[in-house]
């Protein structure tokens, strides 16, 4: 059971051992109690949630744990930093919180690695240590209890599959987050099958090289504004809408005949027509640049060169 050992006696599900090899753990909720030694030299652990089922961890159930460093604690035990209590699970944690949202670093940056809460409204934190974070992929992943989620401005990226298999997600405010330094953006709404509209036309996407799959299999996504979405860096947008079989408009806002065809051929690619495209097809605007000595002139960002004969 993905790496736990567990015992029951028909009353009581005791975790008894753990071979497996994730360092950020969140705890089954169906255990009552850790026996001792449970987790002992699990050197690799970074981080764990006790959830509040549990009432007992026993005697070194945790040492040897240590880059143990942050602790989540929905339990009714005393668990302090530093202390040899409750199996030391506590001993070498410089954060012990009551947080449903489990923090990492590497260094350089912060990570939402894992949310680990019963909310059915989510607010993420508008920091972390004072300083924005990123949102690790699979953070959410099948967090089916979850109906919606704020995102603030200091987040300062979402890795793909962010929020794969949350089911249950009907609304996700990404009104206020600052996309303009995003690169990749690869699922990160897949399987979403709760979601019926999405307004992400306050995005800044002029740094997004990966679009592929972002809305992949969201049967039930009907609407979508990307009005002002700069596409030209992009390098994949491959089955950006596959499975969205409900989708009935794309709100592009004004674009260029060339950038409709993109999009065009996004939806085809996926089996859905064009007619669902609301826009405005602009005439690109013509600019000239001219070099007398040499001849040289520019006209629709293409550089010509003339020689006289």
């Amino acid at each position: 059971d993905n790496g736990y050992i567990i015992y029951t006696d028909g009353t009581e599900k005791i975790l008894v051992g753990y071979n497996g090899t994730e360092t950020d753990l969140i705890l089954p909720s169906y255990i009552t109690k850790i026996y001792k030694y449970a987790f002992r030299y699990c050197d690799s652990l970074t981080s764990v949630v006790i959830p509040d089922s549990v009432t007992s961890i026993g005697s070194s159930a945790f040492y040897g744990c240590n880059k143990l460093v942050e602790v989540i604690n929905k339990s009714g035990l005393n668990i302090t930093k530093g202390s040899t209590q409750n199996g030391y699970v506590g001993y070498y944690a410089t954060v012990i919180s009551n947080s449903p949202f489990i923090f990492g670093t590497n260094n350089e940056d912060f990570y939402l690695v894992k949310y680990c809460g019963n909310d059915t409204h989510v607010v993420l934190p508008d920091k972390y240590n004072d300083k924005g974070y990123r949102i690790h992929n699979n953070a959410f992943k099948d967090c089916k209890n979850i109906l919606s989620i704020t995102i603030g401005t200091n987040v300062e990226d979402i890795a793909q599959d962010a929020f794969i298999g949350c089911n249950n997600l009907v609304a996700l405010n990404v009104s206020d987050w600052d996309t303009s330094n995003v690169t990749d953006i690869q699922g990160m709404f897949a399987i979403c099958s709760g979601l019926t509209s999405l307004d992400l036309s306050s995005w800044n996407t002029s740094k997004v090289l990966n679009m592929s799959s972002i809305f992949n299999n969201c049967p039930n996504l009907h609407t979508i504004n990307v009005t002002r979405w700069d596409i030209s860096n992009v390098k994949s947008m491959n089955y950006m809408f596959s499975g969205d079989n409900s989708l009935t408009k794309l709100i592009l806002g004004e674009v260029t005949q060339q950038t409709y065809n993109w999009w065009c051929a996004r939806l085809t690619e996926s089996g859905l027509s064009c007619d669902i495209i609301d826009c405005t097809i602009i005439e690109t605007p013509l600019s000239f640049e001219f070099e007398i000595d040499s001849y040289v002139y520019r006209l629709n960002g293409t550089r010509y060169t003339a020689t006289s004969s």
